[in-house]
């Protein structure tokens, strides 16, 4: 077991990670790929993979009973970063997630990575009423060349601690190819504010939070 590089060079991104901890699944024909969640997505996929803890099973997968990650790239280029509307994005891509997942409550976070923004949209289960299939991450990244998503399933219930801790040093192995599109900002992230979005019945309520210089 090692430390892997993986590259994706015709679609722009790789993962450095540990392979002692995580398989990586990108063959389309391997049933814990067919198992993701793709219909979580707001993009089509022009190329995918996933990870997911070492021995995972199809069936956990789908079931959310296994930490999973999934990470596509649509290959379409923006032409918006310049004119950024937080407000925008986070009603039109939270309010989608939300329907998409079924989930009465959506966090969503605004950040900036490495100067790209990045939308976070985690389902929140309600108090008493706790839902199957695990917690569910969706985080964006919007570059000028291409718009990246990552689903994260955690498992609800879970004996192993460590699958938090998995997925964000996955998420931190991230890179775009060539290095040089990451700019000149490398080393944080840059935090803006955060919004609640609420489904009763057939009302949505977008909620803001205090954001950050506010």
């Amino acid at each position: 077991m090692a430390i892997i590089t993986y590259t994706n060079e015709p679609h722009g991104f790789g993962f450095t990670y540990d392979d002692a901890d995580l398989d990586r699944v990108d063959d389309r024909s391997d049933p814990r790929f067919s198992a993701a969640r793709f219909d979580r997505l707001g993009r089509t996929a022009a190329a995918a993979v996933l990870f997911t803890v070492r021995g995972a099973s199809a069936e956990q997968v789908a079931a959310g009973t296994a930490l999973s990650a999934l990470i596509t790239t649509d290959d379409v280029p923006r032409r918006d970063l310049g004119g950024w509307d937080w407000n925008a994005v986070t009603r039109r891509e939270g309010v989608r997630f939300l329907e998409r997942t079924g989930t009465p409550h959506v966090v969503a976070t605004q950040t900036y990575w490495r100067g790209y923004p990045v939308l976070g949209l985690s389902t929140s289960p309600s108090s008493g009423e706790p839902r199957p299939g695990g917690l569910e991450t969706l985080g964006v990244l919007f570059t000028p060349q291409q718009t990246f998503e990552s689903l994260m399933v955690f498992p609800l219930e879970r004996d192993d601690e460590t699958w938090p801790e998995l997925g964000q040093a996955l998420m931190d192995g991230f890179f775009l190819v060539p290095i040089e599109r990451e700019g000149r900002q490398r080393l944080s992230h840059q935090y803006v504010g955060q919004t609640d979005i609420y489904r009763e019945g057939e009302a949505t309520e977008v909620v803001p939070m205090q954001r950050e210089g506010d």
